[in-house]
Order: structure tokens, then sequence, then C-alpha cells
């Protein structure tokens, strides 16, 4: 058997009730005889018969989320249907498995991928959690029977984006948004290496990669207003990227001066996992959705004087600071 994170590389997993980001098992089944070799006739037209795959997972909390959700594909490459259990300190779960999945290609052994993860709600983050795998279990209709102890260990994380909105003099604009993760405890040693704390209780993601959500120039719509519409012309994006330490990196050009407001868009369906509203709102990139439906940041260009605070909307939930950085102040998102 086989456990990993989505992003198997830095070990995590962002926390999904859509499964768009999972964790999975890859588990090979193969049955023996009293001499430990493969039973040839242990297939759909012999001797297998139906099994059930009981699973047992250890959770280090189960503080605001309820289900653990789950698919599996078999060893036809075909999909089930998703499920869940309710979520305990230790959870057991069980899958009844079709001998149809032991095919006479592949004759005394089958195979079968588990995708799951939890459910997100959007407007109560979850601490850190970390999911011992520790056991699975195999019986068939004959009560044959097979198991393997296991200590993989997995990783989950609550993300979030922090944007900023810009004060600028200059036509050529660099936009650093930040990844983040909440966690009520700083000290928390489920936490990336060599983070810090940019809001309370919301935490640099500094191991974010690309896998684990990004974004294209062609998903950043520019419009005048908080509403999706790109209706502005004179300012455009030239390059957006995922960079190391947990940063988005956008660099806008002005080529028209007469433009002096200007609102951007973040429309990427992967970032759909990272979106977090303390008053419910849903994610929704569609024509016509606002800034209170997904990530958005502004830009306002000036010559000199002071234009006091940066709005970011007259809609519900946005607030901002001003901080000034060379020759830029930026508006920090308190919260949405």
């Amino acid at each position: 058997s086989s456990i990993r994170n989505f992003d198997s590389e830095n070990n995590f997993t962002y926390f999904d009730r859509d499964l768009n980001v999972y964790s999975l098992m890859e588990i090979n089944i193969t049955a023996e005889n009293k001499d430990n070799e493969i039973t040839k006739n242990y297939n759909v037209l012999c001797a297998a018969k139906p099994i059930e795959i009981n699973i047992t997972n250890k959770l280090s909390h189960t503080d605001n989320f309820e289900k653990l959700i789950y698919f599996y594909t078999d060893a036809n490459d075909t999909n089930s249907s998703e499920a869940n259990i309710s979520v305990d300190s230790q959870i057991e779960y069980s899958i009844e498995y079709n001998e149809s999945n032991f095919t006479t290609e592949n004759n005394g052994s089958t195979k079968i991928v588990v995708y799951f993860n939890f459910d997100r709600n959007i407007s109560n983050p979850i601490n850190p959690l970390e999911v011992n795998v520790t056991e699975i279990k195999v019986k068939d209709e004959n009560n044959v029977t097979g198991e393997v102890n296991l200590t993989d260990r997995l990783r989950y994380y609550y993300g979030n984006i922090k944007t900023v909105d810009i004060i600028a003099t200059d036509d050529n604009i660099e936009a650093n948004m930040t990844f983040l993760v909440y966690a009520k405890n700083g000290e928390d040693p489920l936490l990336p290496s060599s983070t810090k704390e940019v809001e309370y209780n919301w935490f640099i993601n500094t191991i974010h990669g690309d896998i684990d959500g990004n974004i294209s120039i062609n998903e950043i719509n520019i419009s005048s207003g908080y509403a999706v519409s790109n209706d502005i012309s004179g300012v455009s994006v030239s390059y957006a990227k995922v960079e190391n330490g947990g940063k988005l990196v956008v660099d806008v050009n002005r080529s028209d001066n007469n433009v002096d407001f200007a609102v951007f868009h973040l429309l990427s369906p992967r970032f759909e996992w990272l979106w977090y509203s303390r008053f419910g709102e849903e994610y929704n990139i569609s024509n016509g959705s606002s800034c209170k439906n997904h990530f958005c940041f502004t830009i306002t260009w000036e010559n000199g004087g002071e234009q006091g605070e940066v709005g970011s909307g007259d809609f519900e939930g946005k607030e901002s600071n001003i901080t000034k950085t060379n020759n830029k102040r930026r508006g920090v998102k308190i919260y949405r």
C-alpha cells in the first residue's frame, strides 16, 4: 500500500470538501496460498469473491469539520460515487469491492485507489490536522483475511490568500499576495517551517507550490469596478506566477496614464479550496460575480498627494489599513 498527500513533495494537502485536492491510498491486494504464492485461479471467472476493505485512520483533532469524504477508482479504472463518514479521533470505514475487480489479466491480484479529504466550511477555519492511516484489513465472503499495519502520516491545512490594495505612482507595478494557513497556535509543529504570522491566526504557507493552487495571466480579469466585466483598457498583466516562500507575484503594466483605478479579479478555479469568507459568501468566478466571491486587489494611480484610506469596495466585509513601502502605500485586507 502507498499513501500520500496531494502535494507529495511538500507533504501536505489543503482541506477541500469537493475533492478537487485530496490525499490518496493506492491499495494492492493479492490472494496467496499457504506457501505464500499467488493463487492464479483467484479471478472473476473462478474463485474470486466480493471483498470488504476496512481502513482505520487516527486524527489529531476533529474541530470545525464533521465528515471524511471519499471515492475510489477500481481495477477497471471506474470511479465510484462519492461517500462520507462522520469523524472521530479514530475513524473506521469499509468499502465493498466487487469480485469483478479480480480480472483475468492480472490473476490473483487487484488494486484500488482511494481519494479522500474532509469537509471544509468556508466560514470556519480549521487548525492543521495530522491523520495517521494505521491499518488496512481485507476479508472476502469465505472469511479469507489479510491486513497491513501502517505508520503513514498525512498533514492538512486550511488555506487562504492575503491580497493587498496598492496606491502607486509608477506604471509598472509588482503586486505580491501571500498564501496562508490557519492555526490558533503559532508553535503548532504541523505549521510549515520558517513561517510567520501575517494576520491574526494566519501564517505564511512557505511550502505552497504550483500544484497547490495557481493562476495564469488569462485568468486575471481587469475592470473599473468590483464586479467582473473586463471593461477596462490601458492596463494589462504581463506575469503571474507562484513563487517560493508562499507568494503569488503579478506584474501589472499601465499604458494609458488616464487610467487611475483598476480592479484585478483572480478568477482561477484552482483557488476555490483557498477561499475563506467570514460571511459565508460562496466562491464564484463567473461573469458578473464580485470581489465578495473571489480574490481581488486594486491599484490606484496618483501623482503626488495623500489619498487616505484605500477602499476595497462598498460590499460587506472588507477593511483596509494603509502602510507605506518605498513609493507605494498598500491597503492590507484584514478580513473578507
